[in-house]
């Protein structure tokens, strides 16, 4: 199990870390900017009150094994289908996107369409996912 949690905060940190290096765009109203105390503030939107609970404990583990590199995350929970439509228009339209989302698996082909707006990040797992 404690490798299943470990697995799962680098990935988290390091889809964390790549998505908000990537959102520089002024127009997101002031993701990925620093928050309290200095921390780097993070916006999470998800379709599950246990996943949201999760990700801050998460974060809450990070911040105690860090302290030099806090994040603070903010989560939004949406109802399953408003918060996957919201996404899509978001990425389409170029505003407004969380630095992370949690894309149900079944929902996750149509972001690939055209443009993907998702960036792989098997470089950065691959040498920890064992």
């Amino acid at each position: 199990m404690k490798k299943w949690s470990l697995l799962l905060l680098v990935l988290f940190m390091a889809v964390s870390t790549f998505l908000a290096g990537c959102s520089g765009d002024s127009s997101n109203s002031g993701q990925s900017s620093k928050g309290a105390n200095g921390a780097t503030k993070l916006t999470l939107w998800t379709f599950g009150e246990q996943h949201a609970k999760f990700f801050e404990f998460m974060a809450d583990e990070w911040n105690k094994t860090h302290p030099d590199k806090k994040i603070q995350l903010e989560t939004t929970t949406y109802p399953y289908d408003d918060m996957h439509n919201k996404l899509l228009l978001s990425l389409q339209s170029g505003v407004g996107a969380p630095d992370i989302v949690d894309i149900e698996i079944s929902r996750f082909s149509n972001y690939l369409k055209g443009k993907p707006q998702l960036v792989e990040l098997n470089d950065i797992i691959d040498p920890v996912k064992e």
